[in-house]
């Protein structure tokens, strides 16, 4: 890895390293002896003094328990076959770390870092000291017994989305074992009926005891729907499985198809009222034609009684 700094009296001269391995995964008992080889490598134009270091192995990631992590430290059990040396420019040399775990070593994992700091001491009468930053090679270390692995998860999604817009899903790893893990997961997009429409892969990442690890993937939906996401995780050996559904995930489609949905709804919901309103206002005046109907015929009954009376009298007075 290039190490950018800065030489005194040479304007923008690179200073770099490069370690092989960068990480290095090895089973070491109690009490006993293992040697690891080393190599580091000047990449820069001019020749560095190199310092060799030992330190504990700082997770990027969040400390869930700190007491578990200092027990799976490793930097006092490591020592080097020269911790001081001189690369010329392009040279590459190897040193010897030596590991010697205590007879009373915890099983599981623990590490730590080695730390190649190039060190350029400026030209001319200055006599300040300027350190560049540093490369290191991780060593994971084993200590064969009783190895526990074991995790919590806790699984995100989300709800509702829009169409077209990135939405991410995670997972928040918990390494609750004695030894390192690398979980590997991947998120399955369904539609109800069970029928995959997409499936998202989350970058692997290497997580050792005490601390946690956050994994994230995004997805961004084509159609719009009712989904739902099936997350399936692997981790440990041999590999355990977990499989974990969320709850629905609508997809609504985009602004300007909804404002088109909902002005469409308003004026069909609108239409029929005004037609049910028509369709009452009918049925009332129906209503009404009927009630009056009787009456009707009643009063013509009545006019016809009236008409025979007439005759009947007229008859009765002309007899006389």
């Amino acid at each position: 890895a290039l190490i950018p700094g800065r030489l005194g009296g040479q304007a923008n001269a690179p200073i770099g390293l490069s370690v092989v391995p960068a990480i290095s995964d090895t089973v070491v008992a109690g009490g006993q002896l293992t040697v690891k080889d080393i190599t580091i490598t000047n990449i820069a134009d001019i020749a560095l003094p190199v310092t060799v270091d030992f330190r504990a192995l700082a997770p990027v990631d969040p400390i869930s328990d700190e007491a578990l992590r200092r027990r799976y430290d490793a930097s006092a059990w490591i020592t080097a076959d020269q911790t001081e040396l001189v690369l010329a420019p392009g040279e590459s040399q190897t040193i010897q770390i030596r590991i010697t775990p205590p007879v009373d070593a915890g099983p599981g994992g623990h590490y730590a870092s080695v730390i190649f700091r190039a060190i350029n001491s400026p030209q001319g009468g200055d006599s300040q000291t300027v350190a560049s930053p540093e490369v290191a090679s991780l060593l994971f270390l084993t200590v064969p017994g009783n190895i526990t692995e074991q995790a919590s998860i806790a699984y995100r999604s989300t709800g509702l989305i829009s169409r077209r817009q990135d939405r991410s899903f995670g997972l928040e790893f918990t390494n609750q074992g004695n030894v390192h893990l690398l979980p590997t997961a991947t998120v399955s997009l369904r539609q109800l009926s069970g029928h995959e429409v997409d499936r998202l892969t989350f970058t692997p990442k290497l997580v050792i005891p005490g601390t946690r690890a956050s994994l994230t993937t995004t997805w961004r939906p084509t159609q719009p729907g009712i989904y739902r996401a099936v997350f399936n995780i692997s981790y440990g050996s041999p590999s355990r499985s977990e499989e974990h559904t969320s709850g629905m995930i609508i997809v609504w489609p985009a602004v300007w198809i909804m404002v088109v949905l909902a002005a469409g709804l308003g004026v069909a919901l609108r239409t029929g009222w005004s037609y049910l309103r028509r369709l009452t206002r009918r049925r009332r005046i129906k209503l009404s034609k009927d009630d009056t109907e009787p009456a009707r015929l009643t009063t013509k009954a009545d006019r016809l009684d009236d008409v025979v009376r007439s005759r009947e009298l007229r008859d009765k007075s002309r007899r006389r």
